[in-house]
């Protein structure tokens, strides 16, 4: 049996998959420490956890944003299609974990100290990983593709990997 490459489309798929999964895990977990959150904690480790949460947004998201820069900018350098598009979602994946984090860390503020303060690192972070959504459009504008590589990626049926 002979095994087919991925689309265009497939392959923007799985990226966004991955987007939503974490997207949706981190709305979750902050919702429910929205809920369960404790209401008598120590006012000083509220305020210690809130420091480290804003310490970890002010190094966390421009580091996923240069990180990426750096990846993507590596990616344009390859030959092949299937290299560059390997790159990329590398580059896309880790953007988003870097965020990630700072969104769990926030709902486990929420719940160790109640203090609804931390909602604000949970929203920033929902609002980076919304505005920087992979699609087929940033892919474009990031990486520097030839006119045939531009083809293909934008025929949802052709194969690039």
């Amino acid at each position: 049996m002979q095994t087919q490459g991925t689309t265009s489309g497939q392959f923007i798929q799985r990226i966004n998959i991955i987007f939503y999964i974490q997207l949706t895990f981190i709305i979750a977990f902050n919702a429910i420490a929205f809920v369960g959150k404790n209401d008598s904690s120590d006012p000083a480790l509220s305020n210690i956890m809130l420091y480290v949460l804003t310490g970890m947004c002010a190094i966390l998201v421009p580091a996923s944003l240069f990180i990426y820069k750096m990846l993507v900018a590596r990616a344009g350098s390859d030959t092949t299609l299937g290299n560059k598009l390997t790159k990329y979602m590398t580059a896309t994946i880790i953007r988003m974990a870097c965020l990630e984090l700072p969104g769990f860390f926030a709902a486990g503020v929420i719940l160790m100290t109640g203090n609804l303060m931390a909602l604000l690192g949970a929203i920033l972070v929902v609002t980076l990983l919304v505005f920087n959504r992979p699609s087929i459009v940033q892919l474009l504008q990031d990486i520097p593709f030839t006119p045939e590589e531009k083809d293909k990626l934008n025929n949802p049926n052709a194969v690039v990997m």
